[in-house]
């Protein structure tokens, strides 16, 4: 029997999980496992680059991922409990190196949940082949109207939380740490546990999506092959002033709400745009924000540079964020002011490392990347975003 083979490249939420090629072959509509007879012949044409993930392994994986993040979880809550004690005693600067180590073991808490969020869903949509090869189940995947609009609305959502978390709420903890005020700091904690719950439930949904997507863009079921993962995440810089050159603009990203601000609980995304063009001009993304679509309250823009810093010889990527309405303009509490499309070397301020980026191929091979309108830009090695807190 005559069968076509596929060989395609993966989007960015799946490439988090391994970076794949997919191969087409036929399967059981109604068994999630596949019987060693319905490949015939062709299941011997193994692609030229890559081998076939293995499923028992990628379960194995999972819940070892489960028991680590699971683990963390139960590591940081005994940090907190030592840190509040410190913050009691008003031992300022132990308290401190006690909020770092807090803020660093959350980072790989993250890091190690999204992996097993993603492994988890995935799994939903693959069965097991003849030689425990996964194998995508196409009867399995929902169809999703306007799955692309979205996806992006769900990663603007998760986005905007984790920035008030990183942004907003951890300055706010570092000030009641100055402070001693104990009170603050319980408050602070319990606004960032309520951030959170609301994080994962929207960066899950968006998983969930971009996998769906993915899998859903091939005619029948297809053998999932390894094809290099990005490298391993790189430790990103702490907040702090760092001295950064070699400045290069890349590209500017615009949500579009329906509120008067963003950050209004109620404020949903109705659209987004990308563009090369930087002005300080709030009024041109303002006006193309509104052709685009007319019932816009508010807009808010990034500002993606790459910049390099002495700190550790790496590029990073640099960005600033603003918000605007019809009446008004202002940067994001935290943030500073986008003042100038020219950035001059010199010390700038750089807020907390905010785990962000996506596993997607821009060109020339595979790396840490913002996906922002389907992109792949602002390639950072410590996958984190990292947003101007202050101008030189």
């Amino acid at each position: 029997m005559n069968r076509k083979r596929k060989i395609m490249g993966m989007t960015a939420a799946v490439a988090i999980i391994v970076s794949m090629v997919m191969v087409s072959v036929p399967a059981e509509e109604e068994n999630k496992n596949i019987d060693e007879n319905d490949c015939g012949c062709g299941c011997n044409e193994a692609p030229t680059e890559g081998t076939p993930l293995n499923y028992d392994e990628k379960i194995k994986e999972m819940e070892n991922l489960k028991i680590e993040f699971e683990n963390l979880n139960k590591i940081l809550n005994s940090k907190k409990e030592q840190f509040y004690t410190l913050c009691k005693n008003n031992d300022v600067e132990k308290a401190k190196a006690a909020w770092k180590e807090i803020k660093d073991l959350t980072r790989e808490y993250w890091d190690k949940k999204e992996r097993y969020i993603e492994l988890k869903i995935m799994m939903e949509y693959v069965g097991k082949g003849r030689n425990n090869e996964m194998v995508i189940l196409k009867n399995t995947l929902p169809k999703i109207e306007d799955i692309d609009f979205k996806i992006s609305a769900k990663m603007n959502a998760w986005e905007l939380i984790g920035e008030q978390i990183v942004m907003q709420k951890y300055p706010k903890m570092n000030k009641a740490i100055e402070t001693g005020d104990t009170d603050k700091i319980k408050e602070t904690f319990n606004e960032i546990d309520f951030l959170e719950k609301d994080f994962w439930n929207h960066k899950e949904q968006w998983i969930r999506l971009e996998i769906i997507k993915s899998f859903s863009e091939n005619e029948s079921e297809v053998v999932l092959y390894s094809r290099g993962l990005c490298a391993n995440k790189l430790t990103p810089p702490p907040a702090g002033t760092y001295y950064l050159y070699y400045w290069r603009p890349i590209r500017i990203w615009v949500g579009m709400y329906d509120e008067t601000s963003p950050f209004d609980p109620d404020a949903d995304m109705i659209g987004e745009y990308c563009s090369t063009y930087f002005t300080t001009n709030m009024n041109y993304y303002w006006g193309r924000a509104k052709d685009l679509n007319s019932d816009t309250k508010s807009i808010q823009v990034k500002w993606f540079y790459l910049a390099r810093a002495t700190y550790d010889g790496r590029d990073h990527d640099i960005i600033w964020e603003k918000n605007k309405n019809a009446t008004t303009s202002w940067p994001t509490p935290g943030y500073a002011d986008y003042t100038t499309t020219h950035k001059n070397n010199g010390n700038y301020g750089i807020g907390d490392p905010y785990l962000h980026h996506a596993c997607c191929y821009n060109g020339s091979g595979w790396y840490w990347c913002n996906t922002h309108c389907g992109y792949c830009f602002a390639c950072d090695a410590d996958a984190c975003q990292h947003f101007a807190t202050e101008n030189p």
